[in-house]
């Protein structure tokens, strides 16, 4: 059975309250709470015991960290720590958790708009394949936007890093698309019905 959630959400949200009870039951050592906002934003304030690596810099430091402990990652608001934990993720760490509203939401301090976006896209009625569909588009709208923004950067490793996260939507759509031929062996291309998803 599909879960709609793992479909929609790469990487597993701890809330505020979820994070401190995390941080509270688990001993010193015993998993990575990681940074990856800027070190100037760390030296003003950061949570107690965090590992600072910057978001640009993560693709090629990740390796100084343990892939088997659990690793909370956070930044200012919970955008950048989405992306870093989408890469641990890819690179084969086995536990990964983004702090949902960062660091501002974790000390009390209120982030403006929606936590998630784009739900209306889920009608709640959809067959397996229509989801496997949607998801394989959403992929491909990253792809581009990584691509985009590799081309776009004028700093070279945030260029390599989003072109590794492109590389990571990549290997996504061959699973959503192995995922499809064992539903619809007989069925459409896959790239073909998503590409008739896509906006004008």
């Amino acid at each position: 059975m599909i879960q709609l959630k793992k479909l929609f959400t790469p990487e597993a949200s701890l809330d505020p309250d979820e994070a401190r009870k995390y941080l509270a039951s688990h001993g010193e050592g015993t998993f990575t709470l990681l940074d990856v906002r800027q070190p100037g934003e760390y030296e003003e304030e950061h949570i107690p015991g965090a590992t600072l690596i910057p978001l640009p810099q993560l693709h090629d430091q990740y390796q100084k960290l343990d892939p088997e402990k659990p690793t909370l990652v956070y930044c200012a608001t919970g955008g950048r720590s989405r992306v870093g934990a989408q890469l641990l993720s890819g690179q084969g760490f086995k536990e990964v958790y983004n702090l949902a509203g960062g660091i501002k939401a974790f000390q009390g301090q209120k982030a403006r708009g929606p936590q998630e976006l784009n739900l209306d896209l889920i009608r709640g009625d959809e067959s397996p394949t229509e989801v496997v569909i949607l998801a394989y588009t959403l992929e491909k709208g990253l792809q581009s936007f990584y691509e985009a923004a590799a081309v776009q950067a004028a700093d070279a490793d945030l260029a390599a890093l989003c072109r590794q996260l492109a590389h990571f939507e990549e290997l996504h759509e061959e699973k959503l698309a192995g995922l499809y031929r064992q539903m619809e062996p007989s069925g459409q291309d896959l790239a073909a019905l998503a590409a008739d998803k896509e906006p004008a």
